[in-house]
């Protein structure tokens, strides 16, 4: 998911989108590509709207998909509306997330409990770290284009007693929503430039 308009970061996403903006001496979106392959995640499919071209430019050495919004849909209402390219059970990866979760072993705890939607939290929370499995049924569960995973989608499974899955681990994760969060990651990450 890399189509959004960074608007709490606004002074640093009005001439450049979020997921391309640095970390260390790449862009976030090429951390969160070179993760999923790291653990051999092939068939990746971007979401882009908002400054779309300089996140394929970015992105120009790496082989994934794009698809390009003409209107920004919801992170949910997104998924309704290309489900025919996603198989029985797929990931949700936030493009301007990072992490060091296990996905083998998420992707393996997502299979044992086999529900509807497993999301990988710190907590007790229902969203957390930017990372869902997901059946292909959880489409049905999804109303309109402009609904969002986290705050649509997964309360509407809670108040349907749908089950799902939370993955508790202590991998440690960065989303760079803000300033201050941004200014976080990059600390991180400057520990191994």
């Amino acid at each position: 998911l890399a189509a959004g308009y960074g608007s709490r970061l606004y002074n640093l996403t009005k001439n450049t989108p979020k997921p391309a903006l640095m970390i260390g001496q790449k862009p976030i979106i090429c951390h969160v590509i070179d993760y999923l392959t790291g653990w051999g995640i092939r068939n990746i499919i971007i979401k882009v709207f908002y400054k779309a071209p300089q996140i394929e430019k970015a992105l120009s050495d790496r082989e994934v998909d794009y698809i390009w919004e003409k209107t920004l849909s919801g992170t949910a209402g997104f998924l309704k509306k290309h489900e025919i390219i996603l198989d029985d059970d797929f990931l949700v990866v936030n493009g301007d997330t990072l992490t060091n979760l296990n996905l083998t072993k998420f992707i393996f705890f997502h299979y044992q409990y086999n529900n509807i939607a497993t999301i990988f939290t710190k907590d007790t929370a229902q969203h957390c770290g930017g990372t869902y499995a997901f059946k292909k049924e959880i489409i049905k569960y999804i109303n309109t284009d402009h609904d969002m995973i986290d705050k649509d989608l997964i309360p509407l499974l809670l108040k349907e007693n749908i089950p799902i899955s939370l993955y508790n681990d202590d991998s440690w994760y960065f989303d760079t929503n803000t300033k201050e969060k941004l200014q976080k990651a990059r600390k991180y990450y400057a520990k191994f430039n």
